[in-house]
C-alpha cells in the first residue's frame, strides 16, 4: 500500500473555552409524544387511541395468518403493507429547538437495533438455494452465476447471500429484504422514497436514508445512534452545518450564528459520533429534559465532511480534523469498519509517516467501480481503494473477498486496533 505524507490537523484549542460557555448556554425542548388519528400518521404500527402502537416486533410476534412483521403491523405476506410502510410523519410539531420556531424534532423510525433482531422489513429469509459457482461479493449478471442463487437486482451487481440481520453480512452492507445489500445510508430520502430499511426524517426536516443500530460504533462517520419516539435506535447524521434545526434530520441543532451544527438525541456518549483517536470525545448531556449529543470543546465549527478547511491555526471542521493531503485542505473524519462511511465515502487506512508513524482509518471520497475492477485511484471503487497494480479492492477483517482474491494482511494496524487487511489477487 502506497504512503501518504498527509497530516490531519486537529482544530486549535486556543479558543475551546469560549465553544464550552456557548454551548452550555443552549437549551434544547422536549419532544411531544406521537399523536394519531389514522393509521397512515403512524411511521410504525397502528393509530390506537390517538396513539401510535406496535401490533409486533419480529415475526415471532404474529399469529400464523399473518407471519409477516412490517413497520411493526403483522401481514399475510410483505406485499399487504402497501403504501402504508412509509416510516416519514409529520409528529412532533409541538417541540422547541435551540434554535428558533418549532420544528418537526421526533425522529420517524421503527427499526431494531443493528444486528441484534431480524429486521423489521423482512421475514425469516428462505434458504440459500444452488445456482451457478460464483461466490460472495462476486460480481454478476444474474442469479444463475451465483452459488446462492442470488445476484442484485441493482447497480452494484454482486452475488449475495440471505441474512437474518446485518452483522451476517460484510462490512459496509445491511440485511434488507432477507438478502445482504450495500449500505445505503447518507442516502437523501423523502415521504415514499424507497431505502433499503429507512428513511429518518419528516414532512418538515429534510431526510435521508437510514439503518438500525445500537451504539455510534455502528453508523457511519459523523452519526449518532439515536432513539426515535417508540424507543428504537436509528442512524443520524449530526455532523452538518445548520441555520435552522429543520435542516437537521433529527431535527434538533446548535443552529444560531457561531453553532455548530445538528445533534440528535441520545442515551450515553457511546450513541454519539466516534472521532480521530487523541481528540476529546463527544458527551451526552441533558438540555431542555432531554440528553443530546454535545460535541466537545475543540470543535470550532459546523463545516461537514469534505468542505474546504484551513490545516494551519484555527479550522471550522465539525470533526475538528483537517486533512492537508488533499488540496485544498478538506474536512476529515474518522471511521470504524463495522460503521464504515455515508455514501460517496470508503473508509480508508491512512499510512501517517510520522513521526509517529501511525494508520487512521478516515473517510475517503469513493466512486462505482466494484471489487476488481481496473482503477487508477481510489475514489474510483466504491470502497474507495484502489490496490496496486490497478483494481478495486476492500479491508476484509471480516473475512470476505470475491472469488480470485484473499483477504491478506498488511502489516499495519490502525489506530483504533483493527488490523488492516485487504483483499488481494495473487
Amino acid at each position: 500500500m502506497s504512503s501518504f505524507a498527509r497530516r490531519l490537523a486537529p482544530a486549535a484549542r486556543g479558543v475551546s473555552v469560549a465553544a464550552v460557555v456557548w454551548l452550555s448556554g443552549l437549551d434544547l425542548a422536549g419532544c411531544a409524544e406521537a399523536e394519531c388519528k389514522f393509521n397512515s400518521d403512524c411511521a410504525a404500527g397502528l393509530c390506537i387511541d390517538g396513539t401510535c402502537e406496535r401490533q409486533c416486533v419480529a415475526p415471532v410476534d404474529c399469529p400464523k395468518d399473518r407471519p409477516v412483521c412490517l413497520r411493526g403491523v403483522c401481514n399475510a405476506s410483505s406485499a399487504d403493507a402497501g403504501a402504508d410502510a412509509s416510516i416519514d410523519s409529520d409528529v412532533g410539531k409541538d417541540a422547541t429547538p435551540v434554535d428558533s420556531g418549532t420544528p418537526d424534532v421526533t425522529l420517524d423510525d421503527t427499526t431494531e437495533p443493528a444486528d441484534t433482531t431480524t429486521p423489521v422489513d423482512t421475514s425469516v429469509p428462505p434458504t440459500d438455494t444452488a445456482g451457478g459457482t460464483k461466490g460472495y461479493l462476486t460480481a454478476c449478471a444474474s442469479d444463475g452465476e451465483c452459488a446462492s442463487g442470488k445476484c442484485t437486482t441493482s447497480a452494484p451487481r454482486f452475488c449475495t447471500k440471505t441474512c437474518s440481520a446485518s452483522g451476517d453480512c460484510a462490512h459496509s452492507q445491511i440485511c434488507a429484504g432477507g438478502v445482504c445489500r450495500v449500505d445505503d445510508t447518507g442516502t437523501s430520502c423523502s415521504s415514499g422514497s424507497a431505502c433499503l430499511q429507512f428513511c429518518v426524517g419528516t414532512t418538515t426536516t429534510v431526510g435521508h436514508c437510514t439503518h438500525g443500530c445500537s451504539t455510534g460504533a455502528d453508523c457511519p462517520a459523523g452519526y449518532a445512534c439515536s432513539v426515535d419516539s417508540v424507543g428504537t435506535k436509528i442512524c443520524v447524521d449530526i455532523e452538518r452545518p445548520c441555520t435552522d434545526a429543520i435542516q437537521c434530520p433529527g431535527g434538533l441543532g446548535f443552529c444560531t450564528s457561531g453553532g455548530v451544527g445538528c445533534t440528535a438525541k441520545c442515551t450515553s456518549a457511546s450513541d454519539c459520533p466516534q472521532r480521530l483517536v487523541g481528540l476529546p470525545a463527544y458527551t451526552c448531556e441533558a438540555r431542555g429534559g432531554q440528553n443530546v449529543c454535545i460535541p466537545p470543546s475543540d470543535v470550532l465549527g459546523s463545516a461537514p465532511l469534505g468542505a474546504t478547511c484551513s490545516s494551519t491555526g484555527t479550522n471550522l471542521c465539525r470533526s475538528g480534523a483537517c486533512d492537508d493531503g488533499t488540496s485544498p485542505a478538506t474536512c476529515a473524519q474518522r471511521c470504524s469498519l463495522r460503521g464504515g462511511c455515508p455514501v460517496s465515502w470508503g473508509c480508508y487506512p491512512l499510512e501517517d509517516p510520522g513521526p509517529p508513524k501511525s494508520t487512521m482509518l478516515i473517510c475517503s471520497p469513493a466512486g462505482s467501480l466494484w471489487l476488481g475492477s481496473s482503477c487508477s485511484r481510489g475514489r474510483d471503487c466504491l470502497s474507495g481503494i484502489c490496490q496496486a497494480p490497478g483494481y478495486c479492492t476492500r479491508q476484509c477483517a471480516d473475512g470476505y473477498c470475491p472469488d480470485g482474491m484473499s483477504c491478506v494482511a498488511s502489516g499495519l494496524t490502525a489506530t483504533d486496533g483493527t488490523p488492516v487487511k485487504l483483499c488481494s489477487k495473487p
